[in-house]
């Protein structure tokens, strides 16, 4: 039996808006990262509380479904 990991991916595009998993952190997509664990590195653009623009690092590990 052969798992896809492709039925479960979403499509992570440069441009997106993302939210963060943990903390909701809201921002555009502007660098994306593949892992060999399957979860993906995002660079993302977003505000900091004093109104600055700035980057952070995140992420996106894609949900488990269960066995087919």
């Amino acid at each position: 039996l052969v798992k896809r990991k492709d039925k479960q991916m979403t499509n992570l595009e440069i441009g997106q808006h993302y939210t963060t998993q943990k903390s909701g952190v809201q921002g555009i997509i502007v660098e994306v990262v593949p892992n060999r664990t399957g979860s993906t590195r995002l660079r993302l653009l977003t505000f900091t509380d004093e109104g600055q623009l700035t980057t952070r690092w995140t992420t996106h590990v894609p949900p488990v479904s269960p066995a087919e």
